[in-house]
């Protein structure tokens, strides 16, 4: 059964009762560069989302090194037993919930790796849930859900460069400027191009992010079946538009009359990135334009 889950803008639990459960994004070991929760207010967070009946999730997304395996594990230890699900992409926090028998617990989240039904196949072999690549087509997402059930995130700010290295950092130093761009989200601009991207250096490294909302919206009617979880994302949104669209998304799951229109009212900054196109990069493609050109 599809649920419908959301990251936690702030401590105002209550806020989220629409949705089927709640994402705590990890001060120590996520990638968020937004609201996020340290180590000592995780019990707090997750006695209040689950006594709501709601699910509660820890995001742990981060690329861990090999200097910080002992404190990941010591810090799992204590969040093992207050969290539902963990959001992962390290094979760090893999290693962990296989060595403790809880692979069930876990939710892979590598952003732009998991695009294919084997991919899929081989971690729900081991009843590990997982995010689908969202830069596919339409067509091609119904071709995977017709074999593999699925994650996916269906709107926010989608991340499309992560880097541990403090890229701004080296760009001052290039540019012989000292303004200090830590903590500032700014916008990056391509030479040929006029899309700004969101570009952001946090604790965790350098992001780069969509220059719009990715929005899947009606088009998950169809795909219900083969759904674990949608998730709304509300990086560099608002708490009160999240709580927006979240009121969107569970109106159109309970099958009342509501449109993508409702969606662009709330923020018009809204696209459906690539589920209009087909990727060039299928093998299928590459095998026919190799015939063609051979020929």
């Amino acid at each position: 059964m599809m649920q419908i889950i959301v990251d936690l803008l702030s401590l105002n639990v209550g806020l989220y009762g629409q949705a089927d459960g709640l994402i705590v994004n990890s001060q120590e070991f996520s990638c968020c560069n937004g609201f996020v929760a340290p180590a000592a207010n995780l019990e707090k967070i997750s006695c209040q989302i689950k006594n709501l009946g709601k699910i509660a999730i820890l995001n742990v997304d981060q690329i861990i090194a090999e200097s910080a395996l002992e404190s990941l594990e010591a810090y799992l230890e204590k969040a093992d037993p207050l969290f539902d699900y963990f959001i992962y992409s390290d094979m760090a926090v893999y290693s962990y919930f296989r060595e403790t028998n809880q692979l069930a617990k876990l939710i892979y989240n590598a952003k732009t790796i998991i695009a294919s039904s084997y991919d899929l196949a081989y971690y729900n072999h081991q009843q590990v849930k997982c995010f689908l690549n969202n830069e596919l087509s339409f067509a091609e997402i119904t071709e995977i859900a017709a074999k593999e059930k699925f994650s996916f995130e269906v709107y926010g700010y989608h991340q499309i460069f992560y880097s541990e290295r403090e890229l701004l950092n080296l760009y001052q130093e290039f540019s012989g400027k000292d303004d200090n761009l830590h903590g500032e989200v700014l916008l990056l601009k391509e030479e040929l191009r006029n899309d700004l991207y969101k570009i952001y250096q946090g604790l965790a490294g350098t992001f780069i992010y969509t220059p719009y909302i990715y929005a899947m919206f009606e088009e998950i009617l169809g795909l219900k079946d083969s759904l674990d979880f949608i998730r709304i994302n509300g990086i560099f949104l608002s708490e009160t538009t999240v709580l927006q669209v979240l009121n969107c998304y569970v109106e159109l799951v309970a099958g009342e009359r509501v449109s993508r229109e409702d969606l662009c009212r709330i923020n018009e900054n809204i696209s459906g990135g690539f589920l209009e196109n087909k990727s060039v990069l299928l093998k299928a493609e590459l095998d026919h334009n190799s015939k063609k050109a051979g020929s």
